[in-house]
């Protein structure tokens, strides 16, 4: 990140609910100084179309957990497979304890409820310096799990996806393939039955059948992970 990111973080915030999107986007200015809401998306695919353009990544990335088409942990996770620097804040307005272990398994480098605006602007001062926040109380069940810095949850994420091809080949058929890469483009389902010349219903079905494939727990995630397949990395 550099000095002049770090004086005045650009800021992205994802929530599928409009005005509380509204409150944090019009607040954020006055919680982190210098602050700017640089874009602001209701679902999570968007998000991830947005952070894979490099003059749209901001400084730090805010995830609601409670999103529609997707969980605000598969958007971490697609993010994350691909970005090895952008800070990924996740909120919530449920009871943190429920979330944490996955928010840690998604790359995420914290996780606080949306309506403590101190903590908030703790979490966001602190991931923007490079740290973590969040912790786990004693009673928590089996190993305390941790948040890692972008870095490190790109660089395992990264190796559990590449142990995960070499003992799983995918083959994809040519029409479920080239949904992906429409998707890729930011094509809606719709929009990629109309390029088949198919109804709404195959191409959701092809796009199923390509997620369950590649283990996806969404299409984005799913996208995403195969177009770095295509890479070769």
């Amino acid at each position: 990140m550099s000095d002049d990111d770090d004086s005045h973080p650009k800021i992205a915030i994802v929530d599928n609910d409009p005005l509380t999107l509204r409150t944090l986007t019009e607040a954020m200015p006055r919680i982190i100084k210098h602050g700017t809401v640089i874009w602001s998306a209701l679902d999570g695919a968007a998000a991830v179309r947005q952070c894979s353009e490099p003059d749209k990544v901001p400084s730090i990335l805010l995830v609601d957990i409670s999103l529609n088409s997707m969980t605000g942990m598969d958007v971490c996770r697609a993010i994350r497979l691909v970005n090895g620097t952008l800070p990924i804040l996740l909120i919530t307005a449920f009871p943190l304890e429920r979330y944490i272990r996955a928010a840690c398994d998604a790359g995420a480098q914290g996780i606080v409820g949306k309506a403590d605006v101190k903590t908030l602007r703790c979490a966001v001062c602190t991931l923007l310096k490079g740290g973590v926040w969040g912790s786990v109380d004693a009673t928590h069940e089996g190993p305390m799990p941790s948040f890692e810095v972008p870095a490190i949850a790109f660089i395992r994420l990264r190796r559990e996806y590449i142990e995960q091809s070499e003992t799983h080949t995918v083959e994809l058929s040519a029409h479920e393939a080239r949904v992906l890469e429409l998707c890729a483009q930011g094509l809606s389902l719709t929009s990629v039955a109309r390029e088949f010349h198919v109804t709404p219903s195959t191409a959701r079905t092809l796009a199923k059948r390509a997620r369950q494939k590649l283990g996806a727990t969404s299409l984005s995630q799913a996208v995403v992970l195969w177009m770095k397949s295509q890479e070769r990395w």
